[in-house]
């Protein structure tokens, strides 16, 4: 499954779903909680670091465009 990311922070975790940094730093990916298996992914182009939180229905990270907010009902629509 999945541990702590390259970038620095753990993954969070809200419900059934997983969030967490790729190892590359540059991709924020949900994941089922219980399968591990994807359920969408978020290419930003730059650099990520740290721990996602979630709250209210928005996924929030930092990186070089940093803070970064993400809705995950908008995310779950984006290609995987």
């Amino acid at each position: 499954m999945v541990g702590a990311m390259a970038n620095g922070g753990a993954p969070a975790i809200e419900g059934s779903t997983v969030y967490a940094l790729s190892s590359l730093g540059k991709c924020l990916r949900a994941l089922d909680l219980a399968s591990g298996k994807e359920r969408w992914s978020y290419e930003t182009g730059g650099a990520l670091w740290g721990t996602p939180a979630v709250a209210d229905g928005v996924v929030c990270f930092t990186g070089s465009a940093s803070p970064l907010g993400l809705s995950v009902r908008e995310a779950a629509r984006l290609p995987h």
